[in-house]
């Protein structure tokens, strides 16, 4: 079997260090492809393949390392998961079909580059998922040699990212004001902790970046300061939504009584998730829910990881925050229900702060709790080491 030359370009960057290895020349290995089964005497047809997806570990929500199916990677050089691939023959075209992105799923990672940015970065036309490449419960399935093109694309937007599920592994996002969000956890295989905090990459905080903050600490600290055994970790989240709340209206963001504001849940608007969770052999720890107990559906609260009475012994996560998340601030504008208590304008001022959460780990003990995590976290103590650091 004769094996391909490498490119000139790769054999050059091979040879000096100093170089960047370029990407994976995928377009180079599609032609590659095409001349092979033109040798096989196949010349019409359509060759499907599928991207790897994102798996979990057993029994988990926590994502094993993504690594991409080789063949798909050798044609495409997409190293995302979840997308499609397909080549007409005859026509010599390829397409490649990118995953659809839900509002839930935005929240956490953010919106994709458009489909226009994506064609130029793989060298070919990136498209909206066909419908028939996926079957009811998900699972991808092969399209039976016929393939359309849907015409769904996707908006440029900046998002922040606000959680990174990974052992041993620490990373950042900063806002255009300057805030950096820090997410760690531990990397000791057999026992976890998560810990975010923020910090002002700039030196001193913004107005607005500093009210955020503020009342991102204001909740944490009334929800910690009520922990102990017997408190229902439910009661804690309302606790949340209403400091947060609060503290919305106070900037002018939320508009109209706390009381109507929170039966509207105009405050999951800015808080899409729970207050915290278990921890112990998983980021995420079993036992949360116990048989019977079913999840809160309504805004917010429905993502709470844990429905029961804390117990000495527990540890639990208190990690409130706000977000301002460009997609589900637009949805916002159209939800009746919601609108009505947001004001916009003000809004768009708070836009660069990006947004905030703050996260301990605390140890539930016979008459109260233990704060496991020992950091600095006030304004003023995150000014005084920016100007120390200056």
């Amino acid at each position: 079997m004769a094996y391909p030359t490498p490119s000139p370009d790769v054999l050059a960057a091979a040879s000096d260090l100093s170089t960047p290895f370029p990407v994976i020349p995928a377009a180079e290995h599609r032609t590659q492809v095409r001349e092979a089964l033109a040798k096989a005497g196949i010349e019409s047809g359509v060759v499907y393949l599928r991207g790897d997806v994102t798996a979990e570990r057993h029994h988990t929500d926590v994502e094993v390392m993504f690594r991409q199916e080789s063949n798909f990677l050798y044609v495409t050089g997409c190293e995302e998961p979840g997308y499609h691939y397909l080549l007409d023959v005859a026509s010599g075209e390829s397409f490649l079909f990118a995953p659809v992105v839900e509002l839930d799923e935005a929240v956490w990672i953010g919106m994709p580059p458009s489909l226009e940015d994506q064609t130029e970065t793989y060298g070919l036309p990136v498209l909206g998922v066909a419908p028939q490449l996926a079957n009811g419960d998900g699972q991808s399935k092969p399209p039976m040699f016929q393939y359309s093109v849907t015409g769904n694309s996707w908006s440029a937007a900046k998002e922040p990212s606000d959680q990174a599920v990974a052992n041993g592994h620490a990373t950042s996002e900063m806002g255009e004001a300057g805030l950096v969000q820090f997410s760690a956890f531990g990397a000791d295989p057999n026992a976890k902790s998560g810990v975010t905090a923020n910090s002002k990459f700039m030196g001193t905080f913004t107005d607005e970046a500093r009210h955020i903050y503020q009342t991102v600490l204001n909740t944490q600290i009334a929800v910690i300061e009520q922990l102990r055994p017997g408190v229902q970790w439910e009661d804690m989240h309302r606790v949340a939504e209403r400091v947060i709340a609060q503290g919305l209206i106070d900037a002018g963001i939320l508009v109209g009584d706390i009381e109507d504001v929170l039966a509207a849940h105009a405050q999951a608007v800015f808080l899409p998730h729970g207050l915290g969770h278990l921890l112990g052999l998983d980021v995420h720890d079993v036992g949360g829910y116990p048989k019977g107990t079913e999840r809160i559906p309504e805004p917010s609260i429905r993502y709470l990881r844990m429905r029961r009475a804390l117990e000495p012994g527990m540890v639990v996560t208190v990690e409130p925050g706000i977000y301002f998340t460009a997609l589900v601030i637009e949805n916002a504008k159209n939800d009746e229900t919601v609108a009505p208590f947001i004001d916009f304008d003000v809004v768009e001022r708070y836009m660069p702060v990006g947004g905030v959460r703050i996260e301990d780990n605390i140890l539930i003990t016979e008459d109260g709790y233990l704060n496991l995590t020992d950091v600095p976290k006030t304004v003023e103590e995150i000014e005084a080491i920016m100007a120390d650091a200056a």
